[in-house]
This record gives C-alpha cells, structure tokens and sequence, in this order.
C-alpha cells in the first residue's frame, strides 16, 4: 500500500492514500502496487509533455531518463537525461549525444540544497532493473498465496537473467563511486566474485544476474515457487535448457554466475 506524508508545521503525517493505485496498480507495474519509472520529454518546468509511460531494462537507452539528472561518461551512449523544454529535446533529435556526458551539472540546477551532487549513470541502470523486476516478483508471489496460476514465471526468470535487457552502445562510467559502493554491498563467493559487480562495457551486470535473489521478497516467496525459479535458472545457466540466441554470453560466465550463486545462497539447488 502507499501513503503521502503531508508536511505541516507540526510535522509529518503519514496517511494511505489509494490515490496513488490509478497509476502505481497497473499494467505499468504489473498490476500489482509497485514502482513506475517513466522517461518524458519535458517543458522548461521539468513537467511531462509525451514519452514513455514505462521504463523497464528492455527500453531501449537512447529513450530513458527523460526528466531525469544524469552524470557519468557515456561517450558513445545517447539517453535523454539533463535535457529540458522543447529546443534541448530537438537539438537532441539532430544531436544524439547532446547533454549525454555531463560530469557537473551546475549548468543545469542548484547543486547546493542536495546531499551529493551527482545522479550516477550506473545508479540508474540499476534502478532500471531493478524496478520492472521486483514488480514481477511481487506479482509471482501475490499470485501463488492466492492460490492462483503463478502467470509471469517466464517473464521473472528472463528479467532476473537479465535475458532481455537492452545492449550498451559503448563503454559508460558512473561518477560519485556508486560503482563500488554497490559492489561492497556482496554477497561474494569465495573467489571474491559478486552479483553486484557491474560490467557497463556492453551490459549492465557483469556476471548477468540480479541481486535481487538476494532479497527477502525472493528468498521468502512459497517454496514451490521459489524452486520452479531457481531450477528454471539453473537449466539456463548450466546448458540444459538452450540460451536464448538473442542474449550474447559466454558458457563461462554463466558457469561463474551459477558457482556464485551456489556459493552465496545456501539453499540453492
């Protein structure tokens, strides 16, 4: 469920807010209260005029974050962050790179009423993922206590495989050191390899799964669920099941990426 906080002199009071579901309970969030990311082309506002409804890792790059702060190197990567009011969105359109590389934004907003000043491209790839995928395995779970047919197990295994995600166009790096904040999160097996290592050569995640596994929210879905997932994985992973052509990645890092999760999850099978 969702809440507003009101803000008043006399403090914050949380409430529910049903609001919120006309946007946040729907196909945009499969149907389940969940997160929504969108990418907008603004006016000089900020405020959202046309685009994308839904941002998911299948988006393709050059159609995210619009509306967004976006700092980091991405030389060869055109996104629609830092880019606002309608002569930025058409320079964008003749210049694809416009605004792409920006490594200080003061140019653009009031850095100094923030905590840092920095919106890290490898956050937001990351969050990309993130979002889509912990609605699906919201869904998975709400569906099997229900006692109903589990409707997106194939759609959560290619999101947690990241089998779908869209290709880098070139190198990109983050700045703000998300990158290694992040990695020292772990797990790591005992070669000191972790899920949360990113890669941001040609796909986000260097080893291709998500560390969403290691969430409560996967770890406590009902068992039978949870299984179904994790062998459907397995077979992917160890050549049993055939890969998808249409996801470039060796046997060897998919071998690395099963022994990682034998390593790091105690019950995996």
């Amino acid at each position: 469920l969702f809440y507003s906080i009101p803000q008043t002199e006399e403090g914050f009071h949380p409430k529910r807010d049903q609001r919120c579901n006309g946007c946040h309970a729907t196909s945009r969030s499969a149907y389940v209260p969940g997160y929504l990311l969108r990418s907008f082309e603004t006016n000089l506002r900020g405020g959202p005029v046309s685009g994308r409804a839904k941002v998911t890792q299948e988006t393709p790059i050059d159609q995210r974050w619009g509306g967004w702060y976006i700092t980091g190197e991405t030389p060869r990567q055109s996104h629609r962050g830092n880019l606002r009011g309608p002569e930025d969105f058409a320079r964008h359109r003749d210049e694809p790179l416009y605004r792409g590389a920006m490594t200080d934004l003061t140019p653009l907003v009031d850095l100094s009423i923030y905590p840092v000043a920095t919106s890290d491209v490898a956050a937001a790839f990351v969050m990309d993922h993130f979002a889509d995928t912990y609605n699906l395995l919201v869904r998975a779970g709400t569906e099997q206590r229900l006692g109903e047919d589990v409707t997106v197990t194939d759609q959560l295994v290619t999101a947690l495989l990241l089998l779908d995600e869209a290709p880098l166009q070139g190198p990109v790096r983050g700045i703000g050191g998300y990158t290694e904040k992040y990695r020292s999160q772990g797990p790591t097996d005992a070669a000191g390899r972790s899920l949360r290592e990113l890669d941001l050569n040609q796909r986000v995640f260097r080893w291709g799964v998500s560390p969403l596994v290691y969430t409560r929210t996967f770890q406590q879905l009902p068992d039978p669920l949870r299984r179904d997932v994790q062998n459907r994985m397995n077979a992917l992973l160890d050549g049993s099941a055939p890969w998808p052509e249409t996801c470039v990645r060796s046997a060897e890092d998919r071998q690395i990426a099963l022994a990682i999760l034998r390593d790091t999850i105690s019950d995996w099978p």
